[in-house]
């Protein structure tokens, strides 16, 4: 009877089929040869973290660690230990395994975990290679979350000179960088450093030399795209979009990207070429605000999966039913095994909501979740979707495996009920 269950476990396994968690059985026993890339969404409630590891080097790269509201219980020695670490404040062994930061922006809740995990476990700092900071260099003396991570994390590396880079300033880190209190400061002394809009910034460092030849690709596909207009210093404009390219597949990595830095992505010609996507960690949380996950970009990328990192939280309503609604309308996601998925939006909207989508979602419940200060209650939809876009809220983490040509092979989320 066991030896059956392991055979069809195993079809399951090198189908390439979206099998789901099974209580007490151990995941990690799955990667074998064949799954080269992990990417993992980390449920950090209503905040942003992913986890990419390169099965062939042992690196790691993380793309943003906060959480602002909605935090699972021991969310800092979780991410610590996915990242290789141990149990905080432990004395690690030395661990062959570098660690790529990519912080999108300055929002508190892209930032504000990292600073936690890294100051509490100092073993991994000597497993940074480097630390990318998007977003204008400014917007870090802001608010004293992005400050701490310049203290605390950039103050702490062995050579912050060389380990540490801003993507819209050539700056070298020093004393005077890290520890200054305005972005008025910063820029009096580096306006002439400003680099602008970027593109295509390669990040070697997370592939091995034989995986760049054979047409693998890690990068910033863009930042800093508010240079030249009033949103030259707005934060979500500015996120930095990192992908990862593995031959002709794509996964894209949004942070809190708008309709400008989208369509500024999409100008570029040369990009409609690269841009089709097997995986998308989508924007904002799921947000259609200031045009985040718009149409004219979903239609372009045609993600076949859909990531969205966003806790329960009704002040924000992450994420909206008019995201659902439009990756219906491109019809490029896979099928998936119904799995819960809460969506929201106005409630006035709400009836129209369920009849839009119900050729793929299934109504279970209306549920009713008051904000933090209690003083307002809002109304979400509780769906069975049979698309494959999960939510960190409803499903907990979500982990996608991927072997060397792209091609999903495993799939599993935290909390699939």
């Amino acid at each position: 009877m066991v030896k059956c269950f392991f055979l069809f476990l195993a079809y399951f396994f090198f189908q390439g089929i979206e099998i789901y968690a099974i209580e007490g059985f151990d995941f990690s026993t799955l990667e074998s040869t064949t799954a080269d890339f992990k990417v993992v969404v980390k449920n950090v409630g209503q905040g942003s973290c992913t986890i990419l590891k390169n099965q062939f080097n042992g690196k790691h790269s993380l793309i943003d660690g906060g959480s602002s509201a909605s935090t699972p219980l021991n969310l800092v020695d979780d991410i610590a230990k996915d990242l290789g670490g141990a149990s905080i404040n432990e004395d690690l062994p030395p661990i062959d395994n570098d660690i790529t930061f990519i912080v999108s922006h300055t929002d508190q809740d892209h930032v504000d975990y990292l600073h936690r995990v890294f100051s509490k476990n100092t073993r991994l700092f000597a497993q940074s290679p480097q630390i990318l900071l998007g977003d204008h260099l400014a917007n870090y003396y802001k608010s004293s979350d992005s400050r701490t991570l310049l203290h605390r994390i950039i103050g702490n590396l062995g050579n912050p000179y060389s380990q540490a880079s801003s993507l819209s300033h050539s700056i070298s880190f020093d004393s005077t960088t890290i520890t200054a209190e305005t972005g008025d400061i910063i820029d009096t002394i580096h306006s002439h450093t400003y680099l602008g809009y970027r593109e295509h910034i390669s990040i070697n460092e997370f592939l091995s030399s034989d995986q760049v030849a054979s047409g693998h690709s890690f990068e910033i596909l863009s930042v800093n795209a508010g240079a030249g207009t009033k949103d030259a210093r707005d934060e979500n404009t500015n996120s930095a979009v990192v992908r990862l390219g593995i031959k002709d597949k794509n996964i894209l990595i949004m942070g809190d990207a708008t309709g400008l830095t989208t369509r500024r992505i999409l100008l570029t010609p040369k990009n409609l070429e690269c841009l089709e996507t097997e995986l998308l960690v989508s924007s904002h949380h799921g947000s259609k605000v200031d045009e985040a996950n718009n149409g004219l970009w979903l239609g372009t990328i045609k993600p076949k999966r859909v990531a969205i990192s966003a806790g329960y939280h009704g002040g924000y309503k992450h994420p909206h039913a008019e995201f659902l609604m439009d990756l219906m309308i491109i019809k490029s996601l896979s099928s998936s095994k119904p799995h819960p998925l809460a969506l929201s939006g106005p409630e006035e909207n709400l009836e129209f909501y369920n009849l839009s989508v119900a050729s793929h979602a299934k109504l279970e419940d209306i549920l009713e979740i008051q904000n933090k200060e209690k003083t307002k209650t809002y109304k979400w939809l509780k769906f069975a979707v049979s698309l494959s876009i999960h939510s960190t809220g409803s499903s907990g983490s979500l982990y996608y495996i991927y072997n060397s040509n792209g091609e999903l092979v495993h799939f599993w989320s935290e909390n699939h009920l």
